[in-house]
């Protein structure tokens, strides 16, 4: 094997050799969609990071997530979840700075 002559074949591992073997070809992510990805996770991780400093809004996250669901189950991302949580935070916010808890 090692102390072979050399030789002009191949193994074949390349795309080619994969593609003819029958393995299925997947288009790579656009530009759009890699863009469309980073959004919602950075959007989740703020979303979570929200519920865990206020653990009260956890019902009311879950609720909004299933009452959206309900009307169209691909409809709720994390973003919208975001913005439809944005008066419940403030309102956690300023209760929090009116019992002295948390400063600006």
């Amino acid at each position: 094997m090692t102390n072979d002559a050399p030789t002009s074949l191949r193994m074949g591992f390349g795309a080619i050799e994969a593609f003819l073997a029958g393995v299925p070809h997947r288009q790579p992510r656009s530009v759009h969609q890699v863009n469309k990805l980073t959004r919602e996770r950075a959007d989740l991780k703020e979303v979570r990071g929200w519920v865990d400093r206020y653990p009260e809004l956890a019902p009311i996250a879950c609720e909004l997530l299933e009452a959206r669901k309900v009307t169209n189950p691909n409809a709720c991302s994390a973003h919208e979840l975001l913005e439809l949580l944005y008066p419940y935070i403030r309102d956690q916010r300023s209760k929090a700075l009116r019992r002295g808890r948390q400063k600006l």
